[in-house]
């Protein structure tokens, strides 16, 4: 079994996107069933070589507007045409973000275009990326006040669903949590909640 998910992107509960290795899931959160599983280059065709492993983060904005985060570059897709929109270093981009996350992130949650969260190591940048500016910086135990110490630093994916269902990925293990109550929903192995998202699969041994 894989020990980890790279990357995690929400389109919605039905609708979820899971990256392990040079793997897409694209899975049914509600029926807990897999939807599509492809090789990351299967999945989006045009994808640049070195985004088609082991990605550090994903934002799904639409079926014109992916984000690929890997190292200190990124890769703006369009799936529905299949085609690379942009690829660029982050700090061309994200222009005032931390010079740490400018050399890359370890999770990305997409609320919107003028709300995004990246996360590096124990810190979570709350960013406007359409006025290129920092909303806010924490540590992440001060934005999620309540969040256990497992997942305090070193995130490996991290879901915006809305400000009440947060998700955190960590190793096998997963966090939802509620931001705006300020209070654990529950914490759980990612193969109880999420079957058949870290189990291997013939075509890629």
């Amino acid at each position: 079994m894989a020990s980890k998910v790279d990357a995690l992107g929400w389109e919605n509960w039905e609708r979820m996107w899971f990256f392990v290795g040079q793997e897409c899931i694209f899975y049914n959160g509600k029926q807990g069933t897999v939807r599509d599983r492809k090789k990351i280059g299967d999945m989006f065709t045009a994808i640049p070589q070195q985004f088609q492993s082991g990605i550090d983060a994903f934002g799904f904005e639409n079926w014109e507007r992916l984000w690929f985060f890997k190292g200190d570059e990124y890769c703006f897709y369009n799936a529905k045409a299949q085609e690379v929109r942009e690829s660029r270093k982050i700090k061309d981009q994200f222009t005032r973000l931390p010079d740490e996350f400018k050399k890359g992130v370890d999770a990305l949650g997409w609320e919107n275009w003028e709300r995004m969260w990246f996360v590096k190591g124990d810190r979570v940048v709350f960013y406007n990326a359409k006025e290129n500016e920092i909303r806010s910086e924490n540590l992440l135990k001060q934005q999620f006040t309540k969040i256990p110490p497992a997942f305090q630093t070193g995130l490996d994916a991290f879901g915006f669903e809305n400000w009440e269902r947060l998700w955190m990925f960590k190793g096998e293990q997963y966090c939802f949590y509620n931001a705006k109550a300020q209070e654990i929903r529950e914490v759980r192995e990612i193969k109880a909640q999420f079957p058949g998202v870290l189990e291997p699969q013939p075509h890629m041994a």
